[in-house]
Parts: structure tokens; C-alpha cells; sequence
């Protein structure tokens, strides 16, 4: 048995059907609105998100003004007051005088030897 397909093609229809396929010029295919503006959804959405991130995350570690007790900011404030004086300036530290004394123990704590502190002794 043999079977007929009712299918068929011209006389001549494939020869040189490559050669007539390669002068169809090719059209130019644009992209469509959603794949040209796809990008810029993107970065909206990540700014977004981040934004997002960043105020829970805040919103977590921040602590309220109602958390604070005045007493803890009374001391706050009475320790800083107490640390300036009228003018708004830090007190001044007394004056302290180097003696030669202080730069011995310096220089011996500092690991230098018996002979270096010698020679520095009879040199100054």
C-alpha cells in the first residue's frame, strides 16, 4: 500500500529556493514600549525596595524621644554644664611642669639601657 499525500510542490519550486530566500531583505524589528522601558522599571524598583529597607530599618534601631527619661537627660545636661564654665569654654587644665625626674622614668619605661641613660645624664 502505498500513500499519496495531497501535498505537493511546484515543478522547480526548490531549485534555487536559497538563493531566492537570501534576496528577501530582512526587516528591522524595534523593540516594543514594555522592553525599551523594562530597564527604568527596574531601577525604580530597587530604589523603592532600598528605600524601603532603610526606613525599616531605622525605624527598628532609632530610639523614640519617649524612651529617655528626664532624669537620664537632666544629668546629661547637668554634667555638661558643670564641665564649662561662664564663658561656654572647656575649664583650663592646670599647668604642669616637666621635671627631669619625669624624663628619666620615661626613658627607662621606654626600655632604653643603663648606658644610653647614662650618656643622656652627663650630656644634659
Amino acid at each position: 500500500m502505498t500513500k499519496h499525500s495531497d501535498i505537493f510542490t511546484p515543478e522547480g519550486y526548490m531549485e534555487n529556493l536559497q538563493d531566492r530566500l537570501l534576496q528577501i531583505p530582512a526587516a528591522e524589528k524595534r523593540p516594543g514600549l514594555v522592553t525599551r522601558i523594562m530597564p527604568y522599571i527596574a531601577y525604580a524598583a530597587s530604589l523603592v525596595l532600598i528605600a524601603a529597607a532603610g526606613n525599616f530599618i531605622l525605624r527598628k534601631t532609632a530610639v523614640s524621644t519617649e524612651e529617655v527619661s528626664p532624669s537620664e537627660d537632666w544629668t546629661y545636661m547637668s554634667y555638661l554644664a558643670q564641665s564649662l564654665d561662664s564663658d561656654c569654654m572647656l575649664p583650663e587644665l592646670p599647668e604642669y611642669t616637666l621635671t627631669e625626674d619625669d624624663i628619666v622614668n620615661y626613658l627607662v619605661d621606654d626600655g632604653l639601657t643603663l648606658e644610653e641613660l647614662v650618656s643622656y645624664e652627663e650630656n644634659y
